[in-house]
């Protein structure tokens, strides 16, 4: 009757299933049947063909996954397959509801996998923030709660409970949205949308403005920089230089590309480093390139020694300082000036951005150029001395 399948034949075929990329169906005895996804590795369904040759009816008995806990396992499915078998026998029609467990998920299972996913992706203090929403979340309901009971009104009962700012409850909610949304695109939960923040929380998130430095105030900074050491002043520098992002600099490598173009050079950013994603390119000038030998630092080791000589401000308030000011200086230029800090183009029909792949190479060299010049008149060329 039973009893073909095993994880070793499971194995094979997922191997074929790789090697194909068809789709593989396979049997287990009396009807019982095993459909591998080839779009999702080691995902598959359970099925099994009751009835006459005549009159067959195929019904569904749920999800399997190779991989994963949580699903219809191979004794499983047998069990199950005997109970409808019988049923059949007795008279009950051969149709029924399917009952997948896929939702059978508890939210912290899911949040484990979500982490793994993210594990090579993350930066390693954000995987620890990650983690340690995890542990916190763990203590609650939420976590032995199976997917297919989570609510929003239960997601809101526990957040109240753990936090108390409705920025803290924003960020938990977050986290929480990004768990589903992967567990839905992955299909290893049925779809379980949530309502935005605002439908669900009645306070209000306060959205708090990163603090920037003035250009006015660019060169007492300048001055108090030379107190730090020439390692510190060459990376806060080019993220000051670039309007870069900090990790997009900091986390640069000797593999990056740096090619001479115009008067300097132009440094290709890998897509890995980018926030969305993709490639981007910046200028720098003949004598910004020295600074690129210098190795890289942590971006706490370097916040810690700024502190120490005052600054109070982000380093991510340089890059609005570059825009506002570039904005103001050379309004002309305003997409040029989007695309040298790796935002969006600014387009009236948005599926033009489907097309539009004109990278502003000549209209960066003008645009880091002129905001180079600016830097030098409010002290930077005495640092650059240094080096």
């Amino acid at each position: 009757m039973y009893g073909k399948l095993n994880k070793t034949v499971i194995n094979q075929a997922i191997a074929k299933i790789k090697v194909n990329k068809k789709t593989v169906t396979l049997s287990d005895g009396a009807r019982l049947q095993l459909r591998l996804s080839s779009k999702y590795l080691g995902k598959g369904s359970w099925s099994i063909v009751l009835g006459s040759k005549e009159n067959q009816s195929r019904i569904t008995i749920g999800e399997y996954h190779h991989f994963m806990e949580g699903f219809i396992s191979i004794e499983k499915a047998r069990e199950m397959a005997l109970a409808l078998r019988k049923s059949y026998k007795d008279g009950t029609p051969a149709s029924i509801v399917n009952v997948s467990k896929s939702n059978s998920l508890t939210m912290q299972s899911l949040i484990t996998l979500y982490l793994d996913f993210k594990k090579p992706q993350l930066a390693f203090n954000s995987l620890r923030q990650y983690q340690s929403v995890s542990k916190i979340l763990s203590k609650t309901e939420l976590s032995r709660t199976t997917m297919e009971n989570i609510t929003p009104l239960l997601i809101k009962q526990e957040l109240d409970k753990i936090a108390s700012s409705a920025n803290n409850k924003s960020y938990f909610y977050s986290f929480i949205k990004s768990v589903v949304d992967y567990g839905t695109g992955n299909r290893l939960i049925d779809p379980c949308p949530l309502p935005k923040f605002s439908q669900l929380f009645p306070e209000k998130v306060e959205v708090k403005s990163r603090k920037a430095l003035e250009l006015s105030e660019l060169n007492q900074f300048f001055k108090d920089l030379r107190k730090l050491k020439l390692e510190y002043i060459a990376n806060l520098l080019l993220i000051i230089l670039t309007a870069c992002r900090c990790n997009e600099v900091l986390k640069r490598t000797k593999q990056d590309i740096i090619e001479p173009f115009d008067s300097g050079f132009m440094w290709h950013i890998p897509a890995e480093r980018m926030k969305k994603g993709r490639e981007h390119t910046v200028f720098i000038k003949q004598e910004v390139a020295k600074l690129l030998d210098w190795e890289s630092l942590p971006r706490g080791n370097l916040i810690h020694h700024l502190k120490k000589i005052g600054f109070n401000a982000t380093l991510h308030g340089f890059r609005a300082l570059f825009f506002s000011t570039m904005i103001e200086r050379l309004p002309q230029y305003k997409d040029a000036i989007s695309a040298c800090i790796a935002h969006g183009k600014d387009l009236a029909n948005q599926s033009d951005k489907s097309y539009h792949r004109y990278d502003y190479a000549n209209e960066k060299v003008i645009v880091f150029t002129a905001w180079f010049e600016i830097l030098k008149q409010h002290g930077l060329q005495e640092l650059l001395d240094l080096f």
